[in-house]
């Protein structure tokens, strides 16, 4: 009988209630997703989507609008044998007038490292030749053999390049691949410098080189640190991936992406609770009836509460799996993405911080509910 009740007066209700909750839930994770790869973007253009290691300036802002020597490229080459090490130099340059970012790179180094698919062309970038990435090459209608011209966002220096290739990857497909030397001569610095320097290999050679320089210890394991390498080494930081997150970042770019990620939580959680605290007062309201019929039959208090509380886990429960569903679905169908510097940025959703946050609106979801069913339950 009392089921009877709860299905008469409530079953409309708790559809909405969950369609409601579900929006608020997949609104939540997208926003705190995609305030993730906007955080953590500096890193994946830098590493051209891949993993591995990357040695920058912690001074910089921004991983690929930093500066390294490239004696220690020099230095890293001596003691590896340059096994799955990219140099590389970022400048941003204008197309028409419009941002793109361009990558000097040495070919044969950087491929070993990268994802890289040539859909057309060559590979070849001496004089003036430049591989395109593909969606850049669909956006100014570039094809193998046109030119272009790039001015650079970092000086007053341009160039002319003709297009050798058309690429695919993980970031390059939104890039300009061109030599290092014209990437350096756009950014005007000369050949003693690079942006950074990406480390693919795991070899235990490399790592303990790496190894040294993060740890600035001079000897290590049989290598020694020139003293002019250590006396740089703490103006750099060495970035290991871990499952897409970096376990070791310049403070200024780690203080910002804390900042963005609590933030992101933090407006999340405020706006699902003004969403929750409305949505629960009209679904107690809308059900007011049924608590009084419960409480007209006998039912207890502490009972009756009990019932909402189960009710409104039900609800949230079920909301919760089609949001997580309907997440996880339009993420492999690439619908949710951020777009920092022409990239476009996949998902990075941390499930810890969409449990902290979960719980959170969860519980305050609850509390809400039951205090205003008790509120109803003291009026009869």
């Amino acid at each position: 009988m009392k089921r009877l009740v709860l299905k008469s007066f409530g079953m409309r209700g708790f559809a909405i209630e969950v369609l409601s909750l579900f929006f608020i839930l997949i609104f939540s994770y997208s926003l705190i997703s995609i305030t993730s790869s906007v955080a953590y973007a500096p890193f994946y253009i830098a590493e051209a989507g891949g993993g591995g290691e990357l040695l920058y300036s912690s001074s910089s802002t921004l991983v690929y609008t930093g500066l390294v020597p490239s004696s220690l490229y020099t230095y890293l080459l001596n003691v590896t044998g340059g096994q799955g090490i990219s140099p590389e130099v970022s400048v941003p340059i204008l197309i028409d007038g419009k941002a793109v970012l361009a990558r000097g790179i040495e070919v044969g180094r950087f491929v070993k490292c990268t994802d890289l698919k040539v859909i057309e062309g060559g590979l070849n970038l001496s004089n003036g030749g430049a591989l395109v990435g593909e969606r850049v090459a669909e956006g100014f209608k570039l094809k193998v053999g046109d030119q272009f011209t790039a001015l650079s966002a970092m000086s007053n220096r341009s160039l002319t390049f003709f297009v050798v290739g058309i690429i695919s990857g993980s970031a390059v497909s939104d890039e300009v691949l061109i030599s290092i030397d014209d990437a350096r001569y756009l950014r005007g610095i000369n050949d003693e410098m690079l942006s950074y320097i990406r480390v693919c290999s795991q070899s235990p050679e490399v790592m303990n080189a790496i190894g040294e320089i993060g740890n600035s210890s001079q000897e290590r394991e049989g290598i020694s640190v020139p003293s002019w390498l250590l006396s740089l080494a703490s103006r750099f930081s060495v970035s290991s991936t871990l499952s897409g997150y970096s376990t070791r970042i310049s403070k200024n770019i780690e203080e910002a992406e804390r900042v963005t990620l609590i933030a992101s939580l933090s407006v999340s959680v405020a706006l699902s609770s003004i969403l929750a605290f409305s949505l629960s007062g009209a679904s107690i309201s809308s059900s007011s009836s049924a608590i009084k019929a419960l409480r007209d039959m006998g039912m207890r208090k502490r009972d009756v509460l009990k019932s909402v509380a189960v009710e409104k886990s039900i609800a949230f429960s079920s909301s919760l799996i089609l949001s997580i569903a309907s997440y996880l679905l339009m993420e492999k169908m690439g619908i949710i993405y951020a777009y920092v510097l022409e990239h476009r940025i996949p998902p990075s959703l941390s499930w810890i911080d969409a449990m902290i946050y979960t719980i959170a609106v969860f519980s305050i979801y609850i509390a809400i509910s039951l205090r205003r069913a008790e509120v109803i339950l003291n009026e009869i």
